[in-house]
Parts: C-alpha cells; sequence; structure tokens
C-alpha cells in the first residue's frame, strides 16, 4: 500500500506504484479488502501471522453480527495461517495464544449453533401441537419464525424439514381462516380438505349435536329433529342374547295433515354455505321416506328435482336439473315422458333408463345422495350412481337461493349426515362482519 488518507469516514488507498487509488466507506470496507492491498496474502509465516491475528481479533466483536456458521468458517480458513506462522522460528507462543482465540471462538460458535438446533426443534414441535390442537393462529407464527427468522431458517433442522414445514404453514393459515368462518356456523363443523384444494372446505351438520339447530332453518310446526333406534349387527348386547341397540337423530318432515297450510314443501330444509357461488360445489345426505313422492335440491339456485310417485296417474318418476331462483314451478321441468301413464306404454323406456334418468326412490329404503355442481354443469348421483348430468346456462340468477342449501319434499321423509363441499368466499366473511 503505498498511499493512503482518511476523511471522515471515507478511506483512499492505492496499491504498487502508479495504482488507480480506490475509495470506500471505512464502514463498509472489508478485512479482506484491507490485507489484499497491504499485499498481506499469508505466503510466508510472517504475514500469515498477521493476516490470522487480525481475522481472529476482529471476529469476536463481530460474532454478535455474523452467524455462527460464517464464524466457523472463517476460523476454518485460519488454520492454515496459523501452521504456516508455526514454521517461523520465534512466533511460538504468539501462534499458541492465537490458536486459543481461534479454539474459543468456534466452540462459542458451535454453542450458538446447538442452542439453534435445539430452539428450531422445540418451536417446532410447539407449533405442530398448536395446529394439531386447531390453534392455527399461534402455530402459524411459529411456522413462519422457522421460516424467515435467521437463526432458524439456517439450521440443520429447519433445512432438513423446510418442504414439511412450509406445508404446515400453508395449513395453519388455511386453518386459521378456516376457523373464522367456523365462528359464523355455529351448530356446523368446518373440516379443512387436502393442502392440493387450497381454499376448499366441507360444512359438516350432525343431528347428533345438541346445537345442530342452530345451523339450519326450519319450522318446527312441521318439522323436527327426531330419534331413531336400530340394531347394530356388529356391536355386542349387554348381556346375554340382548341385541345391541343404537340411537340415531335426523332430521324429519312429520306426515302431512291433509290442509294446504301444513304440506310439506312449504317447509324446506334451509341452510347458509360459506362458499363461492360459481366455483365447484357439491352438497351429499342420506334420505329415507315411508311414502316418497318427490324431493327437491337447491345448492345455490341449482336445482336437482327426482320424482317417485309411478302409481299415481298424475304422477310419474324420474329426475331433472334445473336453474331456478324459486323452488316453485317444478312441474314444469317434467316432461309428458316422466308421467306414469306414459311410462307404463313404454317398458322399454325402464328397462333402459329406468335407474338412471327416470330413477324412483323406493320406500322406507335408505339413499345416498350426491349433487354436484360445476362451472358448466352439474350431476346427480344416488348411492354412487350418475343418474343425470345436465349443462348449465351462465349467467342465470339464484334470486334468493343464492348462498344456501334448501332441500324440500312433497312428503314425510327424513335426512340425516348433510356435508356440503366448496370453495370458502371470502366476501360470503365480510358480509357477515
Amino acid at each position: 500500500m503505498r498511499q493512503t488518507s482518511v476523511r471522515g469516514d471515507r478511506l483512499t488507498f492505492s496499491y504498487g506504484d502508479g495504482g488507480e487509488p480506490l475509495t470506500a466507506g471505512v464502514l463498509d470496507l472489508a478485512l479482506d479488502d484491507v490485507l489484499h492491498y497491504a499485499g498481506v496474502q499469508g505466503r510466508d509465516p510472517a504475514s500469515a501471522l498477521v493476516a490470522a491475528a487480525l481475522r481472529i481479533v476482529e471476529t469476536p466483536e463481530n460474532l454478535p453480527r455474523l452467524q455462527p456458521d460464517q464464524a466457523q468458517a472463517r476460523m476454518r480458513a485460519v488454520a492454515p495461517l496459523l501452521e504456516q506462522a508455526r514454521r517461523a522460528p520465534g512466533f511460538e507462543f504468539i501462534v499458541e495464544r492465537l490458536a486459543d482465540r481461534r479454539r474459543a471462538i468456534v466452540e462459542r460458535a458451535a454453542k450458538v449453533l446447538a442452542e439453534r438446533e435445539a430452539a428450531a426443534l422445540f418451536l417446532h414441535e410447539e407449533a405442530q401441537r398448536a395446529l394439531a390442537d386447531g390453534r392455527y393462529a399461534i402455530a402459524e407464527t411459529k411456522l413462519k419464525l422457522l421460516l424467515s427468522k435467521r437463526d432458524f431458517y439456517r439450521t440443520e433442522y429447519v433445512l432438513a424439514r423446510r418442504d414439511e414445514i412450509a406445508a404446515e404453514h400453508i395449513r395453519s393459515r388455511e386453518g386459521g381462516q378456516t376457523a373464522r368462518y367456523a365462528k359464523q356456523l355455529p351448530g356446523a363443523r368446518l373440516e379443512e380438505r387436502p393442502d392440493d384444494e387450497q381454499g376448499v372446505a366441507t360444512l359438516v351438520l350432525d343431528f347428533e349435536d345438541p346445537a345442530a339447530d342452530r345451523a339450519f332453518r326450519a319450522d318446527p310446526a312441521a318439522t323436527a329433529v327426531t330419534t331413531r333406534r336400530g340394531i347394530a349387527a356388529d356391536l355386542p348386547g349387554a348381556g346375554g342374547d340382548q341385541l345391541a341397540l343404537v340411537e340415531n337423530r335426523a332430521f324429519t318432515w312429520t306426515p302431512w295433515d291433509g290442509t294446504s297450510e301444513t304440506h310439506p314443501s312449504r317447509f324446506p330444509f334451509a341452510m347458509d354455505i360459506p362458499f363461492h357461488g360459481r366455483r365447484r360445489a357439491e352438497v351429499t345426505f342420506l334420505y329415507r321416506s315411508a311414502a316418497p313422492f318427490f324431493l327437491q335440491i337447491s345448492l345455490g339456485g341449482t336445482i336437482a328435482g327426482i320424482l317417485s310417485a309411478p302409481d299415481v296417474r298424475e304422477g310419474g318418476r324420474g329426475v331433472a336439473i334445473w336453474q331456478a331462483a324459486t323452488l316453485d314451478g317444478a312441474d314444469s321441468h317434467f316432461s309428458v315422458r316422466h308421467r306414469s301413464d306414459y311410462l307404463a306404454r313404454r317398458p322399454a323406456v325402464l328397462e333402459k333408463s329406468g335407474a338412471t334418468r327416470f330413477f324412483a326412490f323406493e320406500p322406507g329404503r335408505l339413499y345416498r345422495i350426491r349433487f354436484v355442481r360445476e362451472e358448466r354443469k352439474a350431476l346427480l348421483f344416488i348411492d354412487g350412481r350418475r343418474v343425470l348430468q345436465e349443462d348449465l346456462r351462465p349467467g342465470v340468477s339464484a334470486g334468493k337461493l343464492s348462498g344456501q342449501v334448501l332441500i324440500a319434499t312433497h312428503t314425510s321423509g327424513e335426512i340425516d349426515d348433510v356435508r356440503v363441499t366448496g370453495t370458502l368466499d371470502p366476501d360470503w366473511l365480510k358480509r357477515r362482519r
């Protein structure tokens, strides 16, 4: 180094004859730059001793700023310099002092790294427990620290599990969102879907829950949640030859008394749903009726109707799907081909399509119904079999049927295990605040 000058925090120096001057901030100047321009390369014992001493002396002061692994890397670079310095006679004492300082720095860095590894493990276990308990906000905070705080994301523990922690962070964030929706849906349970279906959830209504009546709307004058007793063939009885009895609660429409004011169709089951109206959604439930006649299902204004009155002259059988803003006028969606007298003269139609387009419920039998609405089509499944698929028209208003599931019947019957799946709608949550 031939010329050096300092003005304030600016350092100007040049190296070699006729070298161009270099100006840099003193605070920004790295030790390696100084050693380079001073020609201290560590190629002889004397310059090796100087370079090692400067790096060792500087490191403890900067260790709070340096990461422990960086301090260890710097000390690894010092080791060969000390070995080079040992070759010069008379340097033994100072080299040993510097070696002690180097070991202390290495041990201190190793201790800090071990503490951070233990802290990362503890923080992850705490986050996993919070996630399992449904404390999503706490889990999200802890997982975010593991992924964003330098003390943690550089640890071997996090580096080996980064994908796992990132997936858990997504789950915690979505779980917190789901929890906010669940607070607005008392009496029902909102379940998250797998990670590859972000934003998709299932709203589950179990009538066994004492608070289930808070999750739906129905007129108690014509409907009720009733208890049915049944025999569980796979459970032992109380003793001896006794049969095991179980109780099951379901939503029921009471038998019609014949007056127009109490007709079951006037008292639909209704449940608000927090899902996007233009994205894929589905509703599934169990259904049974001792005397099925006509059942309607509305999923946000996309409606499925199942006509099951083959023995009634003005009745008929079959299924239909349409879009509307009310449940009125369902009969117009069933053509003459669905009527009993028409089908009676054409038995081949029932042989071909009696289990699909011209399906009808049997009295007393329990069915699993699944109604799916997609962007451009709707599908109806009965006991896993697709009975009908229809294209949907864009831009049809759902009116008052928007944002809810309705189930209506023209006779007594019962439904149970109602599940609605869809993509959570942030605007729905905003409207509830």
